[in-house]
């Protein structure tokens, strides 16, 4: 665990004993006419820990890829994510949840998910008709078992609140 400075939020390893930031020291009351210190060229600026205003705590600062949103607290609609990647039903979170960038990246991912399997499923029963290879029957089945192995990889992502890209999704973007 690391602490942080109550004068400047500068973190500091468990066994330091002044702020590597400010160099106020641990466990002192924050000094107000003490000019903060500016970091060297080869100390590196640390990011400054947002204090919870309830208990003047530091908050947790959201991992990269995570559900970033202003409450911290929140987490996301765990109906909507899941509705996402449900086929057609992904226009629900689409159409509905306009404002929340987090929902409209997972429900575009799921939309496009739907419509390129449903275009392959549809060209390989097609060609199937034309030629009558029954073989065909078994990409069929395993364009739709690697859509629900998708749908399933993706639920779970929109559930733990990371923006995680599905294989191939990155590469095929229907809507945008």
């Amino acid at each position: 665990m690391a602490k942080f400075c109550s004068s400047c939020g500068g973190q500091a390893s468990d066994d330091a004993t002044v702020c590597p930031v400010c160099g106020n020291a641990f466990g002192a009351a924050p000094n107000p006419q003490q000019p903060q210190a500016q970091p060297t060229q080869n100390m590196q600026q640390q990011p400054q820990a947002q204090m919870d205003p309830n208990n003047g705590a530091p908050m947790a600062q959201p991992n990269p890829g995570q559900y970033a949103n202003p409450n911290v607290n929140a987490k996301p609609d765990t109906l909507m994510c899941i509705l996402c990647y449900l086929g057609i039903l992904a226009l629900v979170p689409f159409l509905s949840k306009k404002e929340d960038a987090f929902i409209q990246f997972h429900a575009k991912q799921g939309l496009n998910l739907f419509i390129v399997c449903f275009i392959a499923s549809l060209a390989v029963s097609f060609i199937q008709g034309l030629t009558g290879l029954s073989i065909l029957g078994l990409v069929s089945s395993a364009i739709s078992i690697f859509e629900i192995v998708l749908m399933i990889m993706g639920i779970i992502a929109a559930t733990k609140g990371e923006m995680k890209v599905l294989p191939l999704m990155d590469q095929i973007k229907i809507i945008k």
